[in-house]
């Protein structure tokens, strides 16, 4: 199976965002354009798989959602190495 970041998935994406209890709303504020907001997390990103992403790392790592650690950053700039 083979799944693209396309507009075909921004659908089920939202419908699992708010199968996970979160209420998404479209915002004309300059910077990001949607918000999925639950209990206490507030959630800002361009499109729902972004906030699809979001909540996920919110669920599964919590407050160390946005602290990588020294071998994550490794891992991460070892994939945006380019080669010639």
């Amino acid at each position: 199976m083979r799944l693209d970041a396309a507009a075909n998935t921004f659908a089920p994406a939202l419908a699992e965002l708010q199968g996970m209890g979160y209420a998404v709303r479209h915002q004309d504020d300059p910077g990001y354009c949607y918000v999925a907001e639950r209990r206490d997390v507030l959630l800002h990103a361009d499109d729902v798989l972004q906030l699809l992403a979001l909540a996920i790392l919110n669920k599964r790592r919590g407050d160390a959602a946005c602290r990588p650690t020294d071998a994550e950053m490794q891992d991460l700039l070892r994939l945006e190495q380019r080669t010639p």
